[in-house]
């Protein structure tokens, strides 16, 4: 790992955008590096809430379906985290809503798990597939189910 994708993904965590818009411009494909971790620069910006930089990373060509080390991407981890505008913007930009992390796992799961009704709704907008199972062969309906979220049942069941 390259010392500026840390010190790019530090710039990102801390919100500085300013450090985060000179490091983009002075090495442009940095924006799809990742560190040991598999963390891009646009999955630690959707993790730490810093939409301004979700879009800034988007618009200089980073992968918007790019994968951690666990398979997890800038989606997941704004639905993961709860971040409805994140989320909103990556659905907004193309961000493919039905990917699976290694364990399975679809944006949709972890929204579902963490009882996010909102981010449930823009993702079953967005196209998002409930009957994809992770591997322990769960569905985001079991995982509604199983957290007796009635709200949720009815948006999955419709």
């Amino acid at each position: 790992m390259s010392q500026s994708i840390q010190t790019l993904l530090d710039a990102v965590r801390n919100g500085n955008s300013e450090a985060v818009q000179q490091i983009v411009s002075s090495s442009p494909q940095i924006v799809n590096e990742a560190d040991s971790r598999g963390f891009t620069p646009l999955i630690m910006a959707a993790y730490f809430n810093q939409p301004v930089l979700v879009e800034l990373f988007v618009d200089a060509g980073a992968q918007i379906n790019g994968q951690d080390g666990s398979g997890n991407t800038a989606l997941m981890g704004a639905c993961f985290k709860g971040f409805e505008e994140i989320v909103n913007k990556l659905i907004t930009r193309g961000a493919d809503v039905n990917v699976q992390n290694f364990g399975g796992a679809t944006a949709l799961t972890y929204a579902v798990t963490f009882g996010k009704v909102n981010i449930v709704k823009a993702l079953l907008d967005g196209g998002a597939d409930k009957t994809l199972k992770d591997n322990r062969g769960k569905t985001p309906v079991a995982y509604a189910k199983a957290e007796d979220n009635k709200q949720l049942l009815a948006l999955l069941e419709k």
